[in-house]
């Protein structure tokens, strides 16, 4: 296959091979006794060394880029955008926690305002403060000590995407995760500023209305058979009931789309309210 100035022996198998795979042996160096033997290697690491660990890491998703991972995961997140943004700010080390306040010289005392038993970072307000461990200790108590104990990016991207070790709903459970860090954080911020009307009653109804709102899906379905869709853009006054199109056309949608020119005749003769859809029968 290769001659002995280490050049491939076209005349032997060009005329075996298709074209993409000659182009492909064209851009690869032919072997030579200068370089070593090729060996059996584990691709996804740089050692070529296969583990058992990394490659239950592979099945999970985090190997090779866990950092990179937890902002597609942060990304791709369902819920309200407020709690994606205190994700990103979190994964980020952004949230500002009394260690991140120390850090920016804006105070010297970098301890729990909660439970007064360590440092306030990040980990510690989501991990091991002790309101946290109380809530976390009711869902997962079998499985808390591995729980708790994963690096925090891992933690997120286990509990936002992967499989769930404690039983829960695996439809919701990215809901409520998030949903539990999100009031965590709202009852430090509550207990810093002195808010007498926080309890575990209010934290509980805010935890189930963040885990019920999820973002609604902006996809475009057709309408049924027999029917049209017209979509418009435009302005309504919702005490007058006035609407105008200012200049807009108007677009009807069937299985595909055709723009109709703009018409406030045919506005009125259809009765829509511009702003929104509506369907006419025909």
């Amino acid at each position: 296959m290769v001659d002995n100035s280490g050049e491939w022996r076209w005349s032997d198998f060009q005329h075996l091979l298709p074209v993409q795979v000659l182009l492909r042996l064209a851009a690869t160096k032919a072997p030579s006794p200068l370089f070593p033997a090729d060996e059996i290697g584990w691709g996804l690491r740089s050692n070529r060394q296969f583990s058992i660990k990394f490659a239950y890491d592979v099945r999970l998703g985090f190997a090779g880029g866990v950092a990179e991972r937890i902002w597609r995961t942060i990304h791709d997140f369902r819920g309200l955008p407020k709690i994606k943004f205190f994700m990103w700010l979190a994964c980020k080390g952004k949230l500002m926690t009394n260690v991140e306040r120390r850090r920016r010289h804006l105070t010297q005392d970098a301890q729990c305002p909660v439970c007064h038993a360590g440092e306030e970072d990040v980990d510690h307000i989501l991990h091991h403060c002790g309101v946290a461990l109380s809530v976390w200790s009711i869902l997962i108590s079998p499985f808390l000590p591995s729980f708790l104990s994963m690096p925090l990016h891992q933690w997120f991207v286990l509990n936002l995407v992967g499989p769930f070790p404690g039983g829960c709903d695996r439809s919701s459970w990215d809901l409520l995760f998030a949903a539990i860090i999100w009031n965590l954080w709202c009852h430090r911020n509550a207990s810093v500023f002195g808010c007498t009307d926080e309890t575990w009653g209010s934290i509980i109804g805010r935890m189930q209305l963040n885990t019920n709102a999820s973002r609604p899906s902006s996809r475009w379905f057709p309408p049924p058979v027999g029917w049209f869709k017209l979509n418009t853009d435009g302005a309504c006054r919702s005490v007058t009931g006035h609407s105008s199109c200012g200049g807009f056309s108007v677009i009807l949608r069937v299985c595909g789309c055709m723009v109709i020119p703009n018409s406030l005749v045919l506005a009125r003769f259809l009765k829509l309210s511009f702003g929104g859809f509506m369907l006419v029968s025909l």
